[in-house]
């Protein structure tokens, strides 16, 4: 496969001066063979001996010098064409010198090795080796397959070209705890044999495999997980991506898509990606405006905004998710009873996620560690046996009374209190999980969104993490949140997972309480145990304090939860004060945000336009006026006001006149206060402007 390459010299040579050329066009040369010589301007190191105090000093001193060089060939082919000639001068560093074409760029290569001339690129001289020259990895298994940036480039155009003439996306789905749970614990077997146990029912559809030399698993299907992958099927081109290994992304693959008419050969296991971290380059390195993921987690994507978090699928409970990478958590866990995985993200990743070959090992090693001590712990058998010792307590000291009839004489016997237990055996596993449902949905409109806009924009198609983006931050648009109990003090609360994921989805976040806060995010908090933050918030009314259930649930589901399942405090209720002035806050409206602009429609409309001020000083008039009237039930006639009309004498219309009189004397005061329009400036005579 021929491959053009344009020569050039580095760039702080220039300018440069061609002093000679070896070559001319349609020479054939070699990798590092010379092709002429040039001369610039640069600087040299000049050993120099200066004598002081009658000791000699030898010092390097830059000097700026012409200096001389060959330059040589990095490629092996025919030069095509030469465009530069003796003595010429050339200034630009971009100008192309010459052009040569080789017989194989090598852009693809397995193992070092290329797969198209053959050639050990593994062997190199003191230029380097060719094998830096296909370096992305877009398979999904581990052969040792690399290509080149242009031919990445060229991939993912046709693979776009292919998608967008079948009106489908890309989905790039996640396994564990997102469309399957897996376990090794030893009790599901026993109670998939146990009739009599009351969990038996839900493990009527658990799958079970081995890996050789390894644990035996059982695998749940989500609810609903085989209809979602028919559906997204008609929509998008399907990928798996997973934390677990080769086998067993192969045997889950196997149960999900047995014909492999879903997902065929796109399946990339830990083994291919290694590293702790997923990327979307890892696939699709040069386009990934077509591709939307799946995943339970959103840490190891590092909140990519082409992903769409799904709340984690927890069956076997205790158990987690038995492939998730070995990260610290940064935040607080879910509430309940489930052991957790990390909800939240880890430490920085380091600059190079890529792992060795004995890193991997190592991450191997404490992979099968945490099966085993799930395996030896057991923890379904924990969990139910707490339930029943639970259980036991709170029926020791119930007693039953039980009639009995006489069968002889159908007369009921009088009742004596016999002492029944409540079966042992309780129920440990729930099967009522349909987040799938609500993940199709979302996933059609994003779909739907995307050929919308495309039909709209013109040949050029949309970005759907651009779409997905600004779906997110309708979610919890106008929502700000504080933190308080959540994100440990050490750490930069910017830099956490909880506060990205938030932010994310349209929320402001702050670490201090202000005028404007609308939800304080803190974990279960008692008495004098509450933070300073709990503590005031509970006293500004209109603000939730709820738990991070709250904050995950309305991310995991894309639309803002309602509060009130997730309350740790009683909502306050009352007018909202400000924290610096203990004032009441009043929101603006349409009407205040144009008197304030002085485009008021009903500028000139006197009784409209009493403001707040005047509102609050009619109301202290009220009040003192109802004080006054409280001294005595009774009018004393010698003292009363005559300008006000007496009750007691006067008719209806005796008031409306009152009232009349008093509102066209305020209004003529009115008038006279305000400024003169400017009708009236120009009628004015000169001195009186």
């Amino acid at each position: 496969m021929e491959t053009t390459q344009n020569l050039a010299l580095p760039q702080d040579r220039y300018p440069i001066t061609i002093v000679s050329l070896r070559v001319k066009k349609d020479s054939e040369i070699y990798r590092d063979e010379v092709i002429g010589v040039y001369e610039y301007v640069g600087t040299v190191v000049v050993k120099k001996t200066v004598v002081a105090d009658g000791r000699e000093i030898h010092e390097e001193v830059p000097t700026r010098r012409l200096v001389k060089e060959e330059w040589r060939s990095q490629f092996e082919g025919r030069i095509d064409k030469l465009n530069v000639s003796p003595g010429q001068t050339i200034a630009d560093p971009k100008q192309i010198l010459a052009v040569l074409v080789e017989p194989c760029g090598h852009p693809i290569q397995v193992r070092g090795i290329c797969a198209t001339c053959g050639k050990d690129l593994s062997i190199g001289d003191y230029m380097g080796n060719d094998m830096g020259r296909a370096t992305i990895n877009m398979a999904h298994d581990n052969r040792g397959v690399t290509v080149s940036r242009d031919v990445a480039e060229k991939l993912d155009k046709e693979r776009s070209q292919r998608l967008l003439i079948a009106q489908k996306l890309t989905l790039i789905l996640d396994l564990d705890q997102t469309v399957v749970h897996a376990t090794v614990d030893p009790t599901v077997l026993q109670w998939m044999n146990d009739p009599q146990n009351p969990n038996q029912p839900f493990l009527k559809d658990v799958h079970k495999f081995e890996i050789p030399t390894y644990h035996t698993h059982y695998v749940k299907l989500r609810p609903g997980t085989r209809e979602f992958l028919s559906a997204m099927n008609e929509l998008y081109e399907m990928h798996i991506y997973t934390m677990g290994s080769r086998q067993y992304a192969d045997q889950i693959a196997m149960i999900l898509d047995p014909d492999r008419h879903l997902f065929k050969d796109r399946i990339i296991s830990r083994d291919e990606n290694r590293s702790n971290f997923k990327s979307i380059q890892r696939l699709f390195p040069s386009d990934q405006s077509m591709v939307v993921i799946v995943d339970d987690r959103s840490d190891i994507w590092r909140w990519s905004p082409n992903l769409y978090k799904i709340l984690p699928f927890n069956f076997f409970v205790g158990t987690g998710d038995i492939n998730a990478p070995r990260l610290p958590p940064s935040g607080p866990p879910r509430s309940g009873p489930v052991l957790p995985v990390s909800q939240l993200v880890a430490e920085p990743p380091d600059d190079d996620d890529e792992k060795s070959v004995e890193e991997k090992d190592l991450s191997d090693d404490v992979q099968h560690q945490f099966l085993d001590d799930l395996e030896k712990t057991r923890p379904l058998e924990k969990i139910s046996e707490e339930l029943e010792e639970e259980g036991d307590r709170n029926t020791d000291a119930m007693e039953v009374d039980t009639p009995a009839a006489d069968s002889a004489t159908d007369n009921v016997k009088p009742k004596t209190p016999t002492k029944e237990l409540s079966p042992r055996r309780r129920t440990v596993l729930v099967d009522n999980d349909r987040e799938l449902d609500r993940v199709t949905e979302i996933l059609r409109n994003v779909h739907h969104t995307f050929y919308a806009e495309k039909a709209a924009s013109g040949p050029a198609p949309p970005d759907v993490g651009e779409i997905m983006a600004r779906q997110k931050k309708d979610v919890l648009r106008g929502v700000k949140i504080v933190f308080s109990g959540v994100i440990p003090s050490n750490l930069n609360p910017a830099q956490q997972d909880i506060w990205i994921g938030a932010e994310q989805f349209g929320a402001k976040c702050s670490v201090d309480l202000s005028d404007d806060v609308t939800h304080v995010v803190t974990v279960k908090q008692i008495g004098t145990n509450r933070t300073n933050k709990v503590r005031r918030a509970r006293n500004m009314p209109g603000v939730f304090v709820v738990k991070p259930d709250w904050l995950y649930d309305s991310i995991s589901r894309w639309e803002r939860q309602e509060e009130e399942e997730y309350l740790l405090e009683e909502v306050c209720r009352g007018a909202r004060l400000s924290l610096e002035t203990g004032r009441a806050i009043y929101e603006t409206g349409d009407d205040d945000e144009a008197i304030l602009s002085g485009t008021w429609e009903h500028e000139n409309d006197l009784f409209i336009k009493l403001g707040q001020d005047d509102i609050e000083a009619m109301d202290a008039e009220i009040e003192a006026a109802l004080a006054e009237d409280d001294d005595s039930d009774e009018i004393d006639h010698d003292t009363q006001d005559t300008s006000f009309p007496d009750a007691s004498q006067n008719t209806d219309a005796d008031f409306d006149a009152f009232f009349e009189e008093g509102f066209a004397a305020f209004a003529e005061e009115n008038e006279s206060s305000d400024p003169p329009k400017e009708d009236e400036k120009r009628k004015a005579p000169e001195g009186e402007r």
